[in-house]
């Protein structure tokens, strides 16, 4: 069934894939709604104790003029750190300075501001040896600290227009601050531009004598590598080079096609070689003249041989010259066949020289275009870098002499567009967004934690997990029926002949019985990991499906250590197994009728022996009996992990199933339980997982939709 899953289309995969995710969102979905409201609720909390906070913004136009000279000429106009350079001065100390001295905002937060924490307390204690700074110092520079904090510049989109914002809880202060900024910046480039104006000339006129110079420089090196190079000869050959290698790589490819039509053809041949009739349903051999003539003449031969053995016998003497006659032109034939073969290794080695030749030619043209190309874009480099230092030298010298350039060099004009008003609603929190941001965190959170808990979870997980990892086939999964008692048990199946369980038990039933159609196994041992697997509630309920079938079946306690099965049947446990393998007690007396179908042998008493005796010739002789007299036989045996009962047993049986519980069983014992198994060759049928949330493996559950809609609950 596997082996057809794998090889289905890749969107059957993907649609398997998806299934398991939402497989693990549906097993850990209190998890998910838990880390979701617990985030929804904190940051629900948080938001609402939060104070709120105004913003007031301001809308300014913020341009260089760089004037009609030099970097307008040079496509230079716009510099793209331009703008970033402003805000950073909009955000500078000097600016902030600026404000607090406007709105003697050091007077207004005098106060609140000029209090000592415990920090500063300690160093003054310990003798602080820091510089000393003035108290109305440190004042400011709090402020300052503060108003930067918490304002914000932003740049409009594809605009020159910035927004320049202040947070803060009164929303009369924050319109008063954010109109101040945009005057102290205002007044901070004007004083910027006058400590400029004079250094500008002083520095245009060091860059017009660098560009001089390495004008120079590079007019020399342009003309010494047209000297070197022969420049004029390398463009004339460059211009040739496409259409040679362009003919070249058509030669090529046309010796690469005819090499690998013949190499396939002659693999071909190789392949049939010593099968006549296979090479000559080549196209090769079928399409030979002369190898349809001998064919033509071997048919009227094999015709008139036909003939004369109605007529003579094989010693007759035209019998004799007709398979003279056949001999000779087989021969003829099968050197034709050789020629034939000789001709295609020949004709392939012959492509092969070819496609090498062109090779080497070609690898040879593209070395020499390389070469020429490298020198062209050298002289074309060379070119453009004296061309380039020319402009710029010209535009220096221009921009020098003409009369008041350097006052406009560097100038920025900033207009207010749009003033700032008071706002009368916070900026902050956002509460609708906050808990929309954390129903949508919450949700990815718990998704996440559910897949972290999925990934350290040990346990088995779904039935094709189990088959791939393992490859021991999935026999069933069975619902969790632990909370029902040992009366409830027994009678479960007949209670409820249409559900889950009992379906999903006729399934196994099924597949256990197909495993060997012809001789499907009669003696069955049913054992588990760990205690406590549900092996004793399959192993009842399991024998009751092979009942209904018609079949006798026979039950035997094998866990000698912690029986259990006789308070599951209702039988008395003073003689069973234990007493009839030591001799002191009878078949007939521990041999139990359960129902006209069903025969139970108990364990009897706990023996101090259970595993010399379970491994005595007289358990081989009684399943031996138990076989003949019964259709099938049934051990329900000591936990593989703990003891070594179980491995007794499933030596001497026809087949094993292992009980896993879903939840409980990890990976690691099922996979020494299966290595114990197979240490001693045991036949295993598979593996059923028992106590699962069926709705957790609906692939697996489908005979209850048929149960419900179709079956009736009652028998």
């Amino acid at each position: 069934m596997h082996h057809t899953a794998s090889t289905a289309p890749s969107n059957t995969e993907q649609e398997i894939h998806l299934r398991d995710y939402l497989r693990v969102l549906k097993k850990h979905r209190f998890i998910i709604v838990l880390f979701l409201l617990t985030t929804v609720v904190s940051v629900g909390i948080g938001t609402w104790a939060m104070t709120p906070i105004y913003k007031s913004s301001i809308q300014v136009l913020i341009e260089r003029d760089n004037g009609p000279g030099l970097l307008e000429k040079v496509g230079l106009r716009y510099d793209p750190q331009f703008q970033e350079t402003q805000y950073q001065i909009i955000k500078s100390r000097n600016v902030i300075e600026r404000v607090v001295r406007q709105l003697h905002l050091d007077i207004q937060y005098k106060d609140a501001l000029s209090k000592h924490g415990w920090f500063t307390s300690v160093k003054n204690m310990l003798g602080d040896k820091s510089p000393q700074v003035s108290q109305h110092d440190q004042l400011v520079q709090k402020i300052v600290s503060r108003i930067v904090k918490n304002l914000e510049v932003e740049p409009g989109k594809n605009s020159h227009i910035a927004s320049i914002s202040y947070y803060d809880p009164d929303p009369e202060m924050s319109r008063r601050i954010v109109e101040a900024i945009a005057q102290a910046y205002k007044d901070e480039l004007l004083e910027m531009k006058i400590q400029n104006d004079n250094y500008s000339l002083v520095k245009l006129s060091q860059k017009a004598n660098e560009e001089k110079k390495k004008l120079e420089k590079l007019e020399q090196a342009l003309q010494q590598f047209v000297r070197d190079s022969d420049v004029i000869t390398v463009e004339n050959k460059v211009a040739v080079i496409p259409q040679k290698l362009n003919d070249f790589g058509k030669q090529l490819a046309d010796a690469q096609a005819r090499r690998a039509e013949l190499e396939e053809q002659y693999q071909q041949v190789i392949s049939r070689k010593g099968d006549v009739a296979a090479l000559e349903a080549l196209p090769l051999f079928a399409s030979n003249p002369t190898l349809r003539l001998l064919q033509n003449k071997l048919l009227e031969v094999d015709k008139k041989l036909a003939e004369l053995s109605k007529k003579y016998g094989p010693k007759h003497p035209k019998m004799i010259k007709a398979m003279h006659e056949r001999k000779v032109l087989l021969d003829e034939k099968n050197k034709e066949i050789r020629k034939i073969i000789e001709l295609a290794k020949n004709n392939l080695a012959l492509a092969r020289a070819s496609e090498e030749g062109m090779k080497r030619v070609l690898q040879a043209a593209k070395q020499d275009t390389q070469k020429l190309n490298e020198q062209l874009v050298r002289y074309h480099a060379l070119e453009r870098e004296v061309e380039t230092s020319r402009v710029l030298y010209d535009a220096l010298i221009k921009t020098i002499k003409e009369q008041g350039v350097t006052q406009d060099l560097q100038k920025v004009k900033v207009w207010v567009v749009e003033k700032a008003i008071t706002p009368d609603k916070p900026a902050k929190p956002k509460k609708i967004l906050n808990l929309l941001l954390a129903v949508i965190l919450g949700s990815l959170g718990g998704i996440g934690l559910a897949f972290l808990v999925e990934y350290f979870d040990n346990t088995i997980g779904t039935p094709e997990e189990l088959e791939s990892r393992f490859q021991v086939p999935v026999l069933g999964v069975i619902e969790d029926i632990s909370q029902a008692d040992n009366k409830e048990v027994k009678k479960y199946l007949y209670k409820q002949p249409h559900s889950s369980f009992s379906e999903n038990l006729k399934m196994i039933r099924s597949l256990v019985l197909l495993s060997a159609p012809d001789h499907p196994p009669k003696s069955i041992l049913l054992t588990s990991s760990i205690p406590s697997e549900g092996k004793t509630t399959i192993t009842v309920n399991f024998a009751k499906t092979l009942a209904m079938q018609g079949g006798r079946v026979v039950v035997l306690d094998g866990d000698l250590r912690n029986p259990s099965l006789h308070d599951v049947f209702g039988v008395e446990d003073h003689k069973g197994l234990s007493s009839y393998l030591a001799g002191t007690a009878e078949l007939k007396t521990v041999l139990q009728p359960c129902s006209p179908l069903i025969d139970v042998i108990p364990a009897g008493q706990i023996p101090p022996n259970p595993s010399e005796l379970l491994g005595s010739k007289k358990m081989k002789e009684l399943l031996a009996a138990m076989e003949k007299e019964y259709d099938f036989v049934l051990l329900d045996s000591a936990p593989l992990l703990s003891v070594t009962d179980s491995l007794t047993l499933a030596a001497m049986t026809d087949g094993t199933i292992l009980i896993t519980q879903v939840g409980r069983t990890s990976n690691d014992m099922l996979k020494s339980s299966l290595k114990r198994l197979h240490s001693i060759d045991a036949s295993i049928l598979g593996i059923i997982m028992n106590r699962a949330k069926i709705s957790h493996f609906d692939e697996y559950n489908y005979m209850g939709y048929y149960a419900t809609s179709y079956g009736d609950s009652t028998v």
